[in-house]
């Protein structure tokens, strides 16, 4: 995938999420339905999940769409599983590939602050 093309999706979500008329839909939902709006289901926000290092069960990826950076497509494939927004998210014949990723994730290129939480102990726990 190309990241320009990723970078101009995201930026089109973020438009549509500013617009008014989706932040009236959104302020008149019931409250179990909030997490559609912020951060929302979507492509872009697997493709730049952030990774979070502030739990004590080690770092794991929030599917929110602020990284700066695209994950590799099979970590968004599998963590788009994992979260049960695969159909969501994926064309149905990507979601349902086999992937060559073990059942878990280990922070190791995924992300520039890798080599600080490895030298910490945290780099080589699983993410969610």
């Amino acid at each position: 995938l190309d990241h320009g093309r990723l970078l101009e999706m995201r930026g089109f979500e973020r438009q549509i999420r500013a617009l008014k008329t989706f932040q009236e839909l959104c302020a008149r939902v019931h409250p179990s339905y909030t997490s559609y709006c912020g951060p929302g289901i979507s492509f872009t926000n697997v493709v730049y999940a952030s990774l979070d290092n502030t739990s004590v069960d080690g770092a794991f990826y929030r599917l929110d769409g602020s990284a700066v950076q695209a994950i590799p497509l099979e970590v968004a494939v599998y963590l788009s599983r994992e979260s049960g927004t695969a159909t969501l998210t994926f064309p149905k014949n990507v979601s349902d590939v086999a992937l060559r990723t073990p059942g878990h994730i280990t922070c190791r290129d995924e992300d520039s602050r890798c080599q600080t939480w490895a030298a910490s102990g945290r780099g080589n726990e699983s993410s969610r």
